[in-house]
């Protein structure tokens, strides 16, 4: 890929991109290791309607965008915890995500100085690649309501 993509704040056109982008990544890593009420939840979290609905709801959203194509997303639930973390397969492994965080990281220090450390309940096939940037675990493998996670977290100081 040459040149490095865009990283900005969601706009209302988003939400059809980063339902695509979320979709690609639960087909690729995701769905083989929910249950079926799990992914049932999953799959109506990530249609574009809720994507802008959560956006006025205490959620702030970073995307990644090449060519005018959303291929990266970071969602915030009040700037302490990340709700939705996906880059599109094929960019994987080139930086879009450590980018992603790290925007995320100075949005949530701008907003709340005062925050020490940032959350996220990791996808079973996601807890490598969070351990990569920085996070570790904060308690066992869990299921609630048929999504497989692990809690962990990163400390911002």
């Amino acid at each position: 890929m040459a040149g490095e993509p865009r990283l900005r704040i969601y706009r209302p056109e988003d939400a059809p991109g980063i339902c695509r982008v979320a979709l690609a990544c639960f087909e690729d890593s995701i769905r083989p290791c929910y249950e079926p009420d799990g992914c049932q939840a999953f799959l109506a979290y990530i249609l574009p309607e809720a994507i802008a609905a959560r956006q006025s709801d205490g959620c702030s959203t970073i995307v990644a965008e090449w060519e005018h194509e959303v291929i990266g997303v970071l969602e915030l639930r009040d700037f302490s915890h990340i709700s939705m973390f996906f880059v599109e397969p094929e960019f994987q492994c080139g930086g879009i995500g450590r980018r992603l965080l790290t925007r995320a990281v100075t949005l949530c220090g701008k907003a709340r100085p005062d925050l020490t450390e940032l959350t996220v309940f990791a996808a079973p096939r996601a807890v490598e690649a969070y351990r990569h940037l920085g996070f570790s675990a904060d308690g066992p493998e869990r299921v609630e309501s048929g999504v497989r996670f692990t809690p962990m977290r990163v400390k911002l100081r």
